[in-house]
């Protein structure tokens, strides 16, 4: 199936490593929650793998690494896709069941956790005023610690509703460079995830 949407091609980049990548990114749009306009980013990630792994064009197996790369790193993608949407009954655990926390004291796990930011985490219930105020802070700190154009990427990303393509644009970035910045920002922010 065709899809209309911007192709990466850079000047530089093998004709045949762009054929395959659009071969393989074409396939997934509507598939795993991947939508038309996630197509352009994946097919930017696919050609940056490729060219991590400075393949020989040269080579008799110039094409076939390149189709396996290109395969693995689409096989991950939709790994991570479906782990994310896992189902609740592989996870369940009552509260009364016994458990001990990393200093070594007994009691059961409804004691341990901290309830509402599962709450938040899970169920997307509403932080308190405090929690609001602390994750605010800390936020406020890190975005103040970082070099300013990532610091202007975020912001852009922000106000484009985290579409990297729009942000590149509005940024003067090639999609290659904002794509970098933005690993280069995750990486800075990792600490959120945790």
């Amino acid at each position: 199936m065709k899809h209309n949407y911007f192709h990466n091609n850079y000047p530089g980049i093998d004709s045949r490593i762009t054929r395959i990548v659009a071969n393989n990114v074409g396939k997934l749009a509507g598939c795993h929650g991947i939508m038309l306009a996630d197509l352009a980013d994946i097919e930017q990630d696919l050609h940056i793998k490729v060219d991590l792994a400075q393949l020989d064009p040269k080579d008799v197996f110039f094409e076939r690494n390149v189709r396996k790369i290109v395969h693995d790193a689409v096989v991950d993608l939709i790994r991570f896709r479906e782990w994310k949407c896992r189902d609740w009954h592989l996870e369940c655990l009552s509260l009364d069941q016994s458990a001990t926390d990393c200093d070594g004291h007994e009691g059961s796990v409804g004691q341990f956790l901290d309830l509402e930011d599962g709450w938040l985490t899970g169920f997307g219930l509403p932080q308190t005023w405090h929690g609001r105020r602390d994750m605010a802070t800390d936020l406020a700190d890190a975005f103040a610690g970082l070099p300013d154009e990532l610091r202007a990427l975020a912001d852009v990303l922000d106000a484009c509703e985290g579409n990297l393509s729009e942000a590149a644009r509005c940024l003067g970035l090639s999609r290659k460079k904002a794509r970098l910045m933005l690993i280069r920002l995750q990486e800075s922010l990792a600490w959120m995830r945790d």
